[in-house]
């Protein structure tokens, strides 16, 4: 009996055929003769945590910061772990933590049981009002000489009516060039253009030059 052991690397639902041959010769002939065998293991699951901490709804244009959180659960080290992302049309990325390879992938240092991380992205999106926009992304493990997938992240998000119209004017101008000695008179207007009632409106990081 020839007793093998081994780990299957792979995603959820993932069917994983072995296959073993054997090569004979009997006594007193030339001839040489094959047995093959084959086993199909489907992968159950995948004690990794691979999610978006994305907002489900976002105004077009305006700045989106979203996180992907990794954490692993299985009983021994991971390590050549990457992350990769696809975008949806219209998103424009700005800068991520840790860097980025190309925008769209990291590399995810080794991790060991029960330890974990984010990959934090700022970006903008842009859409039209009702448009769905899927994010996916992708934790992929190499090991001989190709990426694995191990988990995979989905999660959409609605581009949004704009609740609030903000806009201003430097001396009656919303052009205004200022040259140097002028005196700067700043006006900021505020209109309520969603549906429902804003309260408690307080504006914030307001700063001024002159």
């Amino acid at each position: 009996v020839l007793r093998i052991r081994a780990r299957l690397l792979g995603k959820e639902g993932e069917a994983k055929i072995a296959k073993a041959t054997l090569s004979y010769r009997p006594k007193n002939l030339k001839a040489r003769y094959e047995s093959i065998t084959t086993f199909t293991t489907v992968i159950k699951s995948v004690p990794l945590n691979f999610e978006f901490d994305l907002p489900s709804q976002t105004e077009s244009g305006k700045e989106l910061k979203f996180r992907l959180n990794y954490f692993s659960n299985i009983d021994y080290p991971l390590s050549n772990l990457r992350c990769k992302i696809e975008y949806p049309l219209g998103f424009e990325f700005i800068e991520s933590t840790p860097p980025s390879l190309e925008k769209i992938e990291w590399e995810v240092p080794p991790l060991n049981k029960a330890e974990g991380g984010r990959i934090e992205i700022v970006g903008r999106l842009r859409g039209e009002v009702g448009e769905q926009k899927i994010f996916q992304a992708e934790l992929n493990i190499w090991q001989e000489g190709e990426f694995i997938l191990l988990k995979k992240a989905v999660k959409g998000v609605e581009i949004i009516k704009p609740a609030l119209y903000i806009t201003q004017q430097i001396n009656g101008n919303p052009e205004y060039i200022a040259n140097p000695g002028d005196s700067l008179h700043y006006e900021i207007f505020f209109k309520n253009i969603g549906e429902e009632t804003l309260i408690d409106f307080l504006g914030q990081n307001c700063f001024f030059w002159s």
